[in-house]
């Protein structure tokens, strides 16, 4: 399990500061949101004006593939496991601030 979250670890850093760095270029959506009807195109669409067809994810995804398990024991290492909580909760917060920019917007 360490390797597995030291390698998420490793390729959410450069997407967090991606996010820091460049928010307007980034679309950041939360996990709870996806969802087998929903369609990132049409955000997409509204916030860049890319031409993308609204199509739902269950049709080019598995519907299942869309969710997050908070009550999965995983044993990890305490520097692994501090370094993942970090990282985990960086993106939330990223996921908040972007939310909350566009509903102001």
């Amino acid at each position: 399990p360490d390797t597995v979250a030291r390698s998420w670890i490793a390729h959410m850093l450069p997407v967090m500061r991606l996010i820091e760095r460049c928010p307007e270029r980034v679309h950041v959506v939360s996990v709870g949101r996806l969802t087998g009807d929903a369609s990132i195109a049409i955000e997409l669409t509204e916030r860049f004006g890319l031409p993308l067809a609204p199509v739902a994810l269950a049709e080019t995804f598995q519907d299942g593939l869309f969710s997050a398990d908070d009550a999965v024991d995983v044993q990890l290492s305490s520097d692994t496991e501090v370094l993942a909580e970090r990282v985990w909760s960086a993106l939330k917060a990223s996921v908040r601030h972007a939310e909350a920019q566009a509903q102001a917007a």
